[in-house]
């Protein structure tokens, strides 16, 4: 497999203009909190960009990590569980999240994410989905050097899952598997 370098891995802007949304929800002081611990330039790019177009990963690794460094692993994971579910709430989504077809079956959706993974992220590794008899296993492949240790990475992915089980109405407990995260890899098993 071919490593990344951090300027080949990028996210679409949308995905991290979805996570500065967060900022509205805290209070004034955390918001500001937030808001100096980023960078003017990264904002005025984050901000500029096309909801469609690619751009660094560094820009969102540094909006999430102030985001999770003063929200705390919790909040945060909570923050994006509920981004994951206004996603899911959107006109395009919302017909099917709303009908019978997911009501209790997160695995409808989730098996879609390997699709998913590609649309969002370019060069952000793989993800593969795996039935459990309990669940799913999501693996995380390939993870560049630049996001396998980032936590508010992790957590963020932890939060979607959980909100993707709640667009469900099916609570789902994520356990990660850390042991080849140096490696790339990052297993997520979900129980539901």
């Amino acid at each position: 497999a071919r490593q990344s370098y951090a300027e080949d891995v990028e996210v679409r802007a949308s995905y991290t203009q979805t996570s500065i949304k967060m900022i509205d929800a805290l209070p004034a002081d955390e918001a500001k909190r937030v808001v100096a611990a980023v960078r003017d330039e990264t904002w005025r790019a984050v901000r500029s960009a096309g909801p469609l177009a690619f751009i660094d990963m560094r820009l969102h690794l540094e909006v999430d990590g102030a985001l999770h460094d003063v929200m705390g692993r919790e909040r945060y994971e909570e923050a994006c569980a509920q981004l994951a579910l206004d996603l899911m709430q959107r006109p395009l989504f919302a017909p099917v999240v709303r009908g019978r077809l997911l009501r209790g079956h997160p695995e409808r959706l989730l098996e879609r994410m390997p699709v998913a993974w590609k649309l969002i992220f370019r060069d952000v590794g793989r993800a593969e989905v795996t039935p459990t008899d309990d669940g799913l296993s999501l693996a995380l492949r390939e993870l560049p050097i630049l996001v396998r240790h980032d936590e508010a990475f992790l957590h963020g992915v932890v939060g979607t899952l959980r909100g993707v089980g709640e667009a469900c109405a099916t609570r789902i407990d994520v356990e990660t598997e850390e042991t080849k995260r140096g490696l790339g890899t990052i297993v997520f098993r979900l129980r539901f």
